[in-house]
């Protein structure tokens, strides 16, 4: 019986590529950026090396641009059933803001990958601790 499954990316100098990943965040439907957000990526799992950095936004909302480990390009061009993109998490916190989190960002090599983020600011009443959590589906390619 045949294996569909999808199996991780393992990186080798043959297969090591690496795309790159800006964060914006905003509040009002992108209306207005937040300033001094904390953007972290990491990368805890099969699909993905070990990753962890952080920046803060600038005046704009906009984050540095991560440059992340991914597979190569070439391995997109034949069937084959490694996946052709690493995933990452990506969470974006500040003290007045709810923080949102999202799973499942797809870097894929050579790919400029621009994520917005919609924040919603904490209300008056203090004590309400909620957080906003996005899974992107995996894509089946």
């Amino acid at each position: 019986m045949p294996n569909n499954s999808i199996e991780p990316t393992a990186q080798t100098p043959e297969t090591a590529g690496s795309g790159q990943l800006v964060v914006s965040a905003f509040t009002a439907s992108q209306t207005y950026p937040v300033v001094g957000a904390s953007v972290s990526v990491t990368a805890e799992n099969g699909t993905s090396p070990d990753y962890n950095q952080s920046s803060d936004t600038d005046r704009s909302g906009r984050s540095i641009v991560f440059t992340l480990p991914a597979p190569s390009a070439s391995m997109s061009q034949t069937p084959t059933s490694a996946i052709p993109f690493s995933e990452y998490t990506v969470r974006v916190s500040h003290p007045q803001y709810f923080d949102a989190v999202i799973e499942n960002v797809q870097i894929f090599d050579g790919i400029l990958t621009q994520l917005p983020v919609g924040l919603v600011p904490l209300p008056e009443i203090a004590g309400k601790d909620i957080d906003t959590t996005v899974i992107i589906p995996r894509q089946n390619l």
